[in-house]
């Protein structure tokens, strides 16, 4: 089940999100969802699957205590190269593969942000209305020097920014005034 209605975080046989464990390529994924939970923080055009573990995985999960999400990515298109993009109410991603060279090798190289702060930013500028921002940029590198070896390398980094301020003016009370940022960024 979902959290609620605004946020994608899982809850699972009656954990709570902070009792799952999430994983991209087998390795820890530390902060899987921007914002808590209003979309995940890697562009859905590098997965190539999700799985999802709700009970009876084995010990090579480590202190899962309630779910396993283990995302995998996938190499690029090798035959040519191929560009996608999309633009929606909250956010636009741009997606770019391609063959790179010896050993079948491929690329994968994903974008996106959002773009609230942009649109009503400035409409609403000296207000204590704020408008949190995202963005995420990953890639992938993949290649196979033999029949039976494969390379695979993903880097992924996101921000998620929110700053807010609060003039005297704006409250009328000296009390509830100041400022108050919050941002969260990784590098992978």
């Amino acid at each position: 089940a979902m959290v609620n209605d605004f946020l994608g975080q899982m809850a699972v046989r009656g954990g709570g999100p902070q009792d799952n464990l999430y994983l991209i390529d087998h390795v820890p994924w530390p902060v899987p969802f921007h914002f808590g939970g209003i979309v995940s923080t890697v562009n859905s055009g590098l997965l190539d699957e999700v799985d999802l573990y709700a009970a009876a995985f084995g010990p090579k999960w480590g202190n899962a205590q309630d779910a396993v999400l283990d995302a995998r990515t996938r190499g690029g298109a090798r035959d040519r190269l191929h560009a996608r993009a999309d633009v929606n109410r909250l956010m636009s991603a741009a997606l770019l593969e391609g063959p790179a060279g010896p050993w079948e090798s491929s690329w994968t190289l994903g974008a996106r942000r959002s773009y609230l702060d942009l649109l009503f930013g400035r409409m609403f500028e000296g207000t204590v209305t704020a408008f949190p921002r995202f963005q995420d940029a990953g890639g992938t590198l993949d290649a196979r020097p033999t029949a039976h070896d494969r390379v695979h390398a993903i880097a992924l980094a996101t921000d998620d920014t929110l700053g807010l301020l609060l003039t005297p003016e704006e409250t009328g009370n000296t009390t509830f005034t100041g400022s108050f940022h919050y941002r969260n960024t990784y590098v992978t």
